[in-house]
């Protein structure tokens, strides 16, 4: 089995930095895998999984996908909202859109969203946004 969870990230980021809307609201070198608090941009979307048993990917092709926004700005509930709204218009119930070289992804469809703080150390002037997916993935 190909490495799902690194293919998955990087078929839904393309899918993402492709979209000139949402490259208007977030910088595509801000659209990342990873998340480092210290000298960070914003704002920024990370891209990375559930790690709860059976939601990580670890013995099937499908799992959680979470997508969190993070903002530093006056308005952050505006800002968070338009690029949710983007990134919704963009996965939910979308088959065959996001696809790679090596897996295609046949079901994406969001689960949940939630405003709770991430585990990590953020300025106390950044908001976050997360987003679930659920997500199918066929590998060719």
């Amino acid at each position: 089995m190909a490495d799902i969870r690194r293919l998955l990230t990087k078929a839904v980021r393309s899918v993402l930095v492709a979209d000139s809307t949402l490259i208007g609201l977030v910088s595509a070198s801000n659209i990342v895998s990873a998340f480092t608090p210290k000298a960070t941009a914003y704002p920024r979307i990370v891209l990375g999984r559930e790690v709860a048993q059976g939601n990580d990917f670890s013995n099937s092709a499908s799992g959680i996908l979470r997508i969190r926004a993070y903002v530093q700005t006056q308005k952050p509930d505006e800002a968070l909202s338009a690029i949710y709204n983007r990134i919704r218009t963009l996965l939910n119930m979308q088959e065959l859109t996001v696809s790679d070289d090596d897996i295609s992804v046949h079901d994406m469809r969001e689960v949940y969203v939630s405003d709770t703080t991430p585990e990590i150390e953020l300025p106390s002037d950044t908001y976050s946004l997360t987003a679930h997916y659920e997500v199918s993935v066929q590998e060719k």
